[in-house]
């Protein structure tokens, strides 16, 4: 098994950054990919799904990809519920165990499904999550980047065109 970082870049903002293990290579990871981008014409946006989220975060993954709305408040209690499960000590003790960081698989479970953690309050024991930017569709026409955006596999970078304006 292999190692392998995935991550996507507007210019220098990174979009996305995963980390997961996998029997294939990067070459074959980005041919996947580049196939998945051919597949669909250009007027057509790229089918996209989320499965639900495995391990025992999923059911709190699950609970925010259901979500509408760009936030969400929640206590250690409501978590608690949603997983089944007390939180270890460590989430009620140590903020850092909230961080954004996809090594942990809390983290990795969250930010799969496009959110992040916020204002954590331990002796509240609460927790907010906030959805990541995204681009909206009407934005799309006028957003630009000078250094375009890019797919970095195993630390190979693919630039990405397709659906980019171009005047």
């Amino acid at each position: 098994m292999n190692t392998l970082t995935v991550q996507l870049k507007d210019g220098e903002t990174l979009l996305l950054n995963l980390e997961t293990t996998t029997p294939a290579q990067p070459q074959e990871v980005l041919q996947a990919f580049m196939h998945l981008l051919n597949a669909a014409d250009s007027t057509s946006p790229l089918p996209v799904s989320v499965a639900p989220i495995k391990g025992k975060y999923g059911p709190l993954a699950d609970h925010l990809n259901a979500q509408d709305r760009p936030s969400l408040h929640l206590t250690f209690t409501q978590i608690e519920q949603l997983l089944g499960f007390p939180l270890p000590d460590s989430a009620q003790e140590h903020r850092a165990w909230w961080a954004n960081d996809v090594t942990h698989s809390q983290a990795r479970a969250w930010t799969a499904v496009g959110w992040q953690s916020s204002d954590v309050d331990l002796a509240a024991r609460t927790v907010n999550f906030i959805r990541t930017p995204q681009t909206r569709a009407d934005d799309s026409k006028t957003r630009r980047s000078t250094k375009g955006v890019n797919l970095v596999v195993g630390g190979i970078r693919v630039p990405l065109t397709r659906g980019r304006q171009s005047d």
